[in-house]
């Protein structure tokens, strides 16, 4: 299991202009749920066909695909959410499965199971789940000391937790932003755009709060609600975009991540760069033209800055896409910083 949720981190921050072998298609979207079954642990079954007596099992409804989850997972995370691994896209899926695999899993519909899938070291079988597209969904997580997965940094109880999520509860509920409040208090790695998670996908929410945040209308905001990760509020929200088309320029400075060794400028004065880069282009010079000139993303500056269709967590720092996906089309962004450095955006789709 440790395999996969690594292999998953790594598909949920590609770095600015990322590129990738196989054939993607961003536009094609599925959300799943995985039952990972360890080869090691077959042995002792005997044989493939036990496997094979399991997807059976399942699709004929004497055992639930989440049963099945709970009785072979022992990571607590995956097993409490029931093997779900998020929304993936054709190209990016989260397993190295074959194009022929992929073309499956995506034509399943919501609620089918796949055949099962042979990986170096394990069998999988996946679970097709609903996307509901009309419906974004806003969170807030507070983590407390010993909760599953708290970063190192968090040394609250959960009694102080409680209360940080009481104050944030208040401050949403008397009219503060909800992106300004999930970046003073969340825990979560969405906080990084404003506490957006994505489309709703009842299946993405844990077990536990399903009824209180698929009843509520939108705007409305949950009760706070625990789970082994901490204390969590949710918004039913307009949804962004699903897939935009995006130019940039990056200001890199000395010392920002990944900046070439032979950027020598201050962040000062990178982002000083970067604000007169702006007013250049909306006074009418060529978007294209600058970034091929001043642009330190050599991935995308040849191209006019191009990074092609782009989806949540795919392709941009987090810290962009709150500022990208709100973009109307041909409007130019201001100055924003990422861990890269400081970025122009134009949405061109």
């Amino acid at each position: 299991m440790k395999k996969i949720i690594a292999l998953l981190l790594v598909l949920l921050f590609v770095n600015c202009g990322g590129k990738t072998e196989k054939k993607v298609d961003v536009k094609k979207k599925g959300a799943f749920s995985l039952l990972l079954i360890k080869k090691d642990q077959v042995e002792p079954l005997k044989s493939k066909e036990t496997i094979d007596k399991i997807r059976r099992d399942i699709i004929e409804k004497k055992i639930t695909f989440e049963e099945a989850v709970k009785n072979l997972e022992s990571n607590p995370l995956y097993k409490e959410r029931e093997g779900f691994i998020g929304i993936q896209r054709f190209g990016l899926f989260a397993l190295p499965v074959s194009e022929a695999e992929e073309v499956s899993l995506f034509n399943l519909k919501a609620g089918e199971i796949s055949s099962i899938i042979e990986l170096p070291s394990d069998f999988a079988i996946l679970k097709k789940e609903e996307i509901i597209e009309d419906k974004g969904l806003n969170h807030i997580l507070i983590s407390w000391k010993g909760a599953y997965g708290c970063p190192i940094a968090v040394q609250r109880t959960k009694e102080q937790a409680l209360k940080m999520a009481e104050e944030a509860l208040k401050e949403l509920k008397e009219g503060k932003l909800w992106g300004d409040v999930a970046k003073k208090y969340s825990n979560g790695l969405e906080a990084k755009r404003g506490g957006y998670l994505g489309f709703l996908v009842p299946k993405a929410l844990f077990p536990s709060h399903r009824g209180s945040v698929l009843n509520l209308q939108f705007g409305e905001i949950s009760p706070i609600l625990e789970s082994i990760l901490g204390f969590h509020i949710y918004q039913i929200t307009k949804p962004w975009p699903d897939v935009i088309g995006l130019k940039h320029i990056m200001i890199a400075y000395q010392g920002a991540l990944m900046a070439p060794f032979t950027i020598t400028r201050s962040k000062e004065e990178a982002k000083e760069l970067a604000e007169s880069l702006r007013k250049k282009i909306i006074n009418g010079e060529d978007f294209g033209k600058i970034a091929r000139k001043y642009s330190d993303d050599k991935s995308t500056y040849k191209n006019n800055g191009d990074l092609g269709l782009i989806c949540l967590d795919k392709f941009i720092p987090i810290e962009l896409e709150e500022v990208a996906f709100n973009l109307e089309i041909n409007k130019i962004s201001e100055v924003v910083e990422s861990p890269g450095g400081y970025h122009i955006l134009l949405r061109y789709e």
